[in-house]
């Protein structure tokens, strides 16, 4: 079993830039080490394309994150938190600490107090940086809402939140806007300014439109204007789910006679 799951799992093969394929494992790695550390060791200028001063605003109370650490601050972050969750990688779940809080409470404020004082060696952190950093909105985010202030972009949903919708994840974000060219192309032209801005890099042929009720002709060219990508197969997808959820008969099970039935006028993708 072992030989096997160590057959799947070896890389035999691979090629470099010129298409030659390489086959010993020194090479191999030469290749792995070669292609991320041009990747990651690879530092690019910026060109900022907006109105800082206009678009942030400045946050008061920033010197609460530098004042030292209070023992009761401590005390109320263990009294809430999750019995069932491990803080760290040691395998301490959070009911430990609130059943031996008495015993181990007086070494986790020495700890805190040596951080902060600089007299605490952490061995265990390499290279690594601790920052400060208040909750704020995220840097498109802020971008898109003075769009919409400004009245270039338009909110998509009828909402009390102002915020215009967008949703960000570690390297993933998801906007929801009208299906409109012009609109579409202030959107693609203000991504562009923030990868300028930030030399973050922004993928749009990597991107994936998901229409919703949308003409097939229209969205063909909304596609064409991003210059990004249709998920296939996933309309039926969406439309079969959609045709089990909206059609159940009064014991709540979806009805099989009318799960065949098309929707029309409605694209989703």
């Amino acid at each position: 079993m072992a030989t096997e799951r160590y057959r799947r799992n070896a890389i035999a093969m691979l090629r470099d830039v010129d298409g030659n394929e390489v086959t010993d494992h020194d090479s191999m790695a030469g290749l792995f080490w070669r292609e991320y550390k041009e990747r990651m060791g690879r530092s690019e200028s910026i060109s900022m394309q907006f109105d800082l001063e206009r678009i942030l605003h400045r946050v008061d109370g920033l010197q609460e994150l530098t004042r030292p650490f209070e023992e009761a601050e401590m005390d109320e972050i263990i009294k809430h938190m999750p019995a069932d969750r491990a803080p760290g990688p040691d395998g301490f779940n959070g009911l430990f600490l609130k059943k031996c809080w008495p015993i181990v409470k007086y070494d986790f404020y020495k700890l805190a107090a040596d951080f902060y004082d600089e007299t605490i060696q952490l061995k265990n952190i390499n290279g690594s940086f601790i920052t400060l950093v208040p909750k704020k909105p995220v840097p498109v985010q802020s971008v898109l809402n003075d769009l919409v202030q400004q009245g270039l972009l338009s909110l998509p949903i009828s909402t009390n939140d102002p915020d215009f919708p967008i949703v960000q994840y570690a390297d993933d974000t998801l906007l929801v806007l009208p299906a409109d060219k012009d609109q579409l192309l202030l959107i693609k032209d203000t991504l562009r300014k923030f990868s300028l801005s930030t030399g973050l890099k922004i993928n749009f042929d990597k991107s994936q439109m998901l229409p919703i009720n949308v003409p097939e002709e229209l969205l063909q060219e909304l596609v064409d204007t991003f210059q990004c990508q249709l998920p296939i197969g996933l309309t039926n997808q969406l439309d079969r789910i959609l045709r089990q959820c909206l059609w159940r008969d009064k014991d709540g099970m979806p009805k099989q006679s009318l799960a065949a039935w098309e929707l029309e006028g409605i694209a989703l993708g």
